[in-house]
């Protein structure tokens, strides 16, 4: 530890006057257990950089860790005091008090925000602040938690006012449902929106407002209904004809919802593909497959290329028992999809389901330990440096994944194998990827041999817990997985569900072997 702080000192002494190396050297002081040190790096940092509000925040997040809250929140009040006082600085105030649980404190921070934004434009027109959409929904989350429910009803009233896209007007909506029930109010406003309704019948938006507050009261069949009245007085509006397929479908009218998801598809020109993969889905619940199987074909036209559409074309070719239009669809996705082997995976998946295993295994494999799967784009080398100092071309993949390849091969074909080699293999093909995956510096291109590299441990493991014999090293490896992923950021975090399941896939294995062992097991 003392050599680690000599060189930590070395590089203050270096850049002392940059906040950033200050605080990198107060990081590793954290995590040294110097509490002292560190706060007293991160506060040098904060001074180093007053413009730059992240050292504060900084130093504000390690004093709430110590547990030293006032003294937290007295740092990060900093942000928006004095001349940094302002609409927005308020308003980042109040994320950060509200993202460490200071809810009384951050909601007051997003009134003064709100009240400053009024007083700058003006007017309350919330379109002439500078607030944005995304404060609005976010001050009225932590009003509603401050137990401020007429406030955080004020704030999506704005929201809603700001609101854009669709999904912005939904998400508004569905924040004013979310805070009527918080207030348990909902039935008091169904009332009040019915008889809003019955006094403006040409009003679509209030009927639409029912329709949602009546699914939220857990009435599927009155909300479709309502959705339907909206529709008819909007037919135009997408929100509202989105929102009528989905209160159908809901409520089990499958037949409508699918009627609907036709006009949608029609109207929303943007979204069409995904409304015409809902009808498709909805022409299948219905025993419809030929109509379902058209439907899919008008996904692709749209996209012909697409290696999405034509896999979603190969889902629905393999649920109408049209298999060879299922393959052929997936085959001109790996080909299309030159920079991502998920398509052909696919592909080596449909073709193990139907017991074509060579030419999945094969498949598997070209994704996983060739360079140039399906038409792949040259492949990007990346320089080493050697011992002379000359650079040279660094591995795109380890040589141990050949022992790799052949056990799984052997396993799959059930000839024998050197498992407990290959599993020594996959042991160094994790420490090769973990140094490429520091190669890489966060580039996708330059990680991807390291993915296909530990896609092929898990392939490995996968094929060998079929073996009650190498249930255990399966096993072990799934775990060694599991760590190499959490260790690995953005990454491993993407493998992460996946050798979760495996590895509780391996748990479940070795249970059921041990019960087949001890219902097997002669009486004494």
């Amino acid at each position: 530890m003392a050599a680690a702080k000599a060189i930590w000192q070395r590089l203050l002494e270096e850049r002392g006057e940059d906040p950033v190396a200050v605080t990198r050297v107060a990081d590793w002081l954290r995590q040294a257990g110097d509490a002292e040190g560190a706060k007293a790096l991160y506060r040098r940092a904060a001074e180093l950089a007053p413009e730059d509000p992240r050292y504060r925040e900084y130093l504000g997040e390690y004093l709430h860790v110590l547990g030293e809250s006032e003294a937290a929140v007295a740092v990060w009040t900093e942000l928006a005091a004095g001349e940094n006082r302002g609409v927005k600085t308020l308003a980042r105030l109040s994320e950060v008090l509200g993202g460490f649980g200071y809810d009384e404190r951050a909601a007051s921070a997003a009134a003064e925000a709100d009240a400053l934004d009024v007083k700058e434009a003006g007017t309350a027109d919330p379109t002439a602040g500078a607030l944005e959409f995304a404060d609005r929904m976010r001050f009225a989350e932590l009003f509603s938690r401050a137990g401020r429910a007429d406030a955080a009803e004020g704030q999506i009233a704005k929201a809603e006012a700001l609101a854009v896209t669709l999904e912005e007007r939904r998400a508004a909506l569905n924040a004013a449902i979310d805070a009527d029930q918080a207030a348990d109010r909902l039935e008091d406003r169904i009332e009040e929106l019915k008889a809003t309704a019955a006094a403006e019948p040409q009003n679509a938006d209030v009927r639409l407002r029912l329709a949602l507050y009546q699914d939220a009261a857990g009435d599927p069949a009155l909300a479709a209904a309502s959705a339907a009245e909206a529709s008819a007085l909007a037919p135009a509006d997408v929100i509202v004809l989105a929102t009528l397929t989905e209160l159908q479908e809901q409520a089990g009218f499958t037949a409508d919802a699918a009627a609907s998801a036709r006009r949608l598809a029609g109207l929303d020109r943007q979204r069409r593909a995904d409304h015409l993969m809902r009808l498709a889905e909805l022409q299948l619940r219905l025993g419809q497959q030929a109509d379902a199987l058209r439907t899919a074909r008008e996904v692709v036209a749209g996209a012909p290329g697409s290696p999405e559409a034509l896999a979603f074309l190969s889902r629905v070719a393999f649920r109408t028992g049209d298999e060879e239009a299922g393959f052929d669809a997936l085959r001109r996705a790996a080909r299309n999809a030159t920079r991502d082997a998920g398509p052909l995976l696919a592909l080596a998946d449909a073709l193990a389901e139907r017991f074509r295993t060579d030419e999945a295994v094969e498949l598997l494999w070209r994704a996983f330990a060739d360079d140039s799967f399906a038409n792949a784009a040259p492949a990007v080398v990346v320089t080493d440096t050697n011992r002379s100092g000359a650079a040279e071309p660094s591995r795109l993949a380890p040589p141990e994944l050949d022992a790799m390849r052949s056990a799984t091969l052997r396993l799959l074909t059930d000839r024998p194998a050197d498992v407990p080699g290959a599993f020594a293999a996959a042991a160094k093909v994790r420490v090769w990827a973990a140094g490429r995956l520091e190669q890489s510096k966060g580039s996708p291109n330059l990680a991807r041999p390291a993915q296909r590299a530990i896609l092929a441990n898990l392939l490995l493991a996968q094929t060998a817990l079929e073996r009650p014999e190498h249930r255990d090293a399966a096993r072990a490896e799934f775990a060694a997985l599991e760590e190499w992923a959490n260790a690995h950021g953005r990454i491993g975090q993407e493998y992460l569900s996946m050798i979760r399941e495996l590895h509780k896939q391996a748990d479940g294995a070795g249970a059921a072997s041990a019960d087949e062992a001890a219902t097997e097991a002669p009486a004494p």
